[in-house]
């Protein structure tokens, strides 16, 4: 499955993780997604680093993290697709770090 950001548009991305066995990240004091290419490397970031809070399209307590990215935030990420959506969750001090299944293709509006 794939997820599709309309650069210039307001979009929320939805995620769900799990923690061990669990889904209740509720007791996390951080959650930041960004997006990266599908090699996972440090250097392929694609635009800002998103923090998510848990109201709105958010559930923490049943694993689904909104990722909100303004329309100023899209009009920034560089077109392509096949990148995925890292997030780094902080829980009891330490940081668990994973990617969504699913991936993320960022066009423009006249694709």
């Amino acid at each position: 499955m794939s997820d599709t950001i309309i650069r210039g548009e307001d979009k929320t991305i939805i995620a769900l993780v799990n923690i061990g066995d669990s889904r209740d990240i509720s007791t996390a004091t951080e959650v930041l997604a960004v997006l990266k290419d599908r090699s996972r490397s440090n250097t392929t970031e694609n635009g800002d680093t998103i923090t998510c809070v848990d109201s709105g399209d958010a559930d923490w307590r049943a694993g689904k993290v909104a990722v909100p990215y303004t329309t100023a935030q899209t009009a920034a990420l560089d077109t392509g697709c096949g990148y995925e959506l890292e997030l780094k969750i902080t829980i009891g001090g330490k940081v668990r770090k994973g990617f969504s299944a699913d991936l993320v293709d960022v066009y423009d509006s006249d694709s």
